[in-house]
């Protein structure tokens, strides 16, 4: 045996006949543990608190691309007209929608949003909470209702004045928490995929996506 194996032997001897019986005595009465004396710490020292979930966070552009390929598929699906972005002009005004959906029976237009955390529609105003911090937002419902005027504005131009017509708030952030938000208004964005493939939207009520979507371009402003 080399002298490292002896010292190694006589080293867990001293363990398992000295240490483990003082170690077990000294737990009993609650003194400190035995490692914390051994690395010699005069305290005991607090775990640290586990970080509980992942921290919430803003937009991205990857976000905003994500949601786009899924109102693509949603229309090569269903062979909707697609105007994205929906950046329209008439009578001198604009309307900075994210994209325009021209389905079977009617409009569906939306504005995507990038805020992540809590979103919170109040009497006050809307706000956001995001990792322990409030933020003021601009008045969400007051931008679409801003929106879907233009729209209609357009709309009326095309002779299309009677077309139902929806405007959306979308949240691109997954995890976004939109409980206190306006629900008929704001929905996520996998929200918004159900809503765009609910019956409600797929049925055929005899428009003809691509001509009135040919129509609306008309008064599409180019970048």
């Amino acid at each position: 045996m080399t002298p490292t194996q002896l010292a190694t032997v006589l080293f867990l001897a001293f363990v398992l006949v000295i240490l483990l019986p003082v170690y077990r005595s000294r737990r009993k009465r609650g003194d400190k543990p035995l490692l914390s004396r051994l690395m010699g710490r005069q305290k005991d020292e607090p775990v640290p608190p586990k970080t509980v979930g992942r921290q919430a966070r803003n937009g991205t552009k990857s976000d905003l691309l994500v949601t786009a390929s899924m109102v693509t598929k949603a229309a090569t699906q269903n062979k909707w007209f697609v105007i994205m972005p929906g950046f329209v002009a008439v009578n001198g005004e604009k309307a900075t929608l994210s994209g325009i959906i021209v389905t079977r029976q009617g409009l569906i237009a939306f504005k995507c949003y990038g805020f992540g955390g809590q979103i919170i529609a109040g009497a006050d105003g809307w706000r956001q909470v995001i990792n322990g911090d409030e933020k003021v937002l601009p008045d969400i419902r007051k931008d679409c209702r801003k929106q879907e005027k233009i729209l209609a504005q357009v709309l009326a131009r095309c002779g299309l004045e009677m077309l139902p017509l929806q405007v959306h708030a979308v949240f691109t952030t997954v995890g976004t928490d939109l409980s206190q938000a306006d629900g008929a208004l704001c929905l996520s964005r996998d929200g918004f995929a159900e809503f765009l493939q609910s019956g409600e939207n797929t049925r055929d009520a005899g428009l003809n996506p691509q001509e009135t979507g040919r129509l609306i371009s008309h008064f599409v402003e180019r970048q």
